[in-house]
């Protein structure tokens, strides 16, 4: 189904375009991840068109318009500073010290830190900020910052490799930090050109995106549209542009980080039958959560038994497998497919719900009331997902078996 629109009727067709994929990464946002981000273009746009503007709010507008612009650039040289700091600064000291035989960080373990760090900054960022400052102090109020930040915008997916191995990046960069004493010494002199603590200048480029969607959002509240319309035009292209391209970057990060989780958990899947197999890794799956859960089985005279298992949601399939052994090993159980299945919470009975496929029903117990009604949650949106493609479903399929 096409979702709905966000735009005007006297939107161009690339404005028409844009606004269909952001609609398609907002609802990706809410319905696949569950995250609901926060709609920065449809309220600003709201609030410059429902303004009782006047003579006086319109100057007022102007004098903060001026003032967010000038806030957008000064903000681009801090954060071009913290980039020169990774990029020139770091790499330069890890150079040196190499030459004089000293420890730091091994080549892998650089590549992990800093990611793709050197493209966003020489390939957006230097040449961007050269653009940005040469915006003349009487053009700030206009539309200059639209027209000359906007041809940038398309090239910020590249931040969703950076993004997608930050947390790898953090729990590196602790762990390094506290045992080599040269390459702590190294990021005492990155922070010190950076200006700000190591933690947070790798940060920086995780909330840069935002930052940006912000800050335009900003802006376009301050334009009257029946008076400035081509102003108005410009930074609402610009804004809904760079929206479409955060919430596209946040949508890729986090499937790269699912589908690099689908293959720590195929290295820790264990077959006591040497003949055992479960492919997990495909091209189109990927994880979206895990826990540890109770599942009913079998009855015995006192009644039905429970028993801990983990269990891993897929985006085709819900698979329960033992907890892990003293080798983090851990055999697989169940995989249920979830194309034609239903979930419900209404059990009647505290924290149970249960899964039924075509194939094979499930009751499950969670540690908690919420812990259920979020299982419950995550797997109807999967069901919902995997039923609205049909059977042509590029997830694939996941035909239940055991006998590991």
């Amino acid at each position: 189904m096409r979702p709905t629109l966000i735009c005007n009727e006297d939107l161009s067709k690339r404005d028409e375009e844009t606004a269909i994929r952001l609609a398609e990464f907002k609802s990706l946002s809410s319905n696949v991840f569950n995250s609901e981000d926060k709609d920065y273009y449809e309220e600003a746009d709201k609030k410059a068109n429902t303004t009782e503007w006047t003579a006086a709010t319109r100057a007022e507008a102007v004098t903060l318009r001026k003032k967010l612009v000038q806030h957008f650039i000064e903000s681009e040289t801090v954060y071009l500073k913290i980039l020169q700091a990774m990029v020139v600064d770091m790499l330069a000291d890890l150079i040196k010290k190499k030459s004089k035989g000293l420890r730091t960080v091994s080549a892998g373990e650089l590549s992990a830190l800093l990611r793709n760090i050197q493209e966003i900054y020489e390939d957006i960022h230097a040449p961007m900020y050269q653009t940005l400052k040469e915006i003349p102090e009487s053009e700030m109020t206009g539309m200059a910052l639209a027209t000359e930040f906007s041809p940038f915008i398309e090239k910020f997916h590249i931040y969703a490799v950076y993004m997608s191995g930050q947390e790898q990046a953090m729990q590196l960069l602790e762990n390094v930090r506290t045992d080599r004493q040269h390459f702590k010494n190294t990021l005492e002199i990155t922070e010190q050109a950076a200006g700000c603590g190591a933690t947070d200048a790798f940060s920086k480029p995780c909330e840069r995106l935002e930052v940006y969607v912000k800050t335009l959002a900003g802006i376009l509240e301050t334009i009257d549209p029946s008076e400035e319309m081509e102003v108005y035009g410009a930074y609402r292209r610009t804004l809904m542009e760079m929206q479409a391209i955060f919430f596209e970057v946040k949508a890729n990060a986090y499937m790269k980080r699912a589908r690099t989780r689908v293959m720590g958990i195929q290295k820790q899947l264990w077959f006591p039958n040497p003949e055992g197999t479960l492919k997990l890794v495909t091209p189109t799956r990927y994880h979206i959560q895990d826990g540890v859960m109770l599942k009913k089985f079998g009855k015995t005279h006192v009644g039905s038994s429970y028993q801990n298992y983990w269990f891993f949601l897929f985006n085709d399939m819900l698979l329960y497998t033992s907890l892990p052994d003293k080798k983090g090993r851990i055999q697989p159980k169940y995989a249920l497919t979830l194309m034609g299945a239903a979930v419900s919470g209404n059990s009647g009975k505290p924290r149970v719900f249960s899964v039924k496929s075509p194939v094979k029903s499930i009751t499950i117990k969670a540690e908690s009331e919420e812990s259920r009604d979020y299982w419950v949650a995550a797997i109807g949106r999967t069901i919902d997902q995997l039923n609205n493609v049909g059977k042509s479903s590029i997830f694939g399929s996941a035909k239940g078996k055991r006998g590991w």
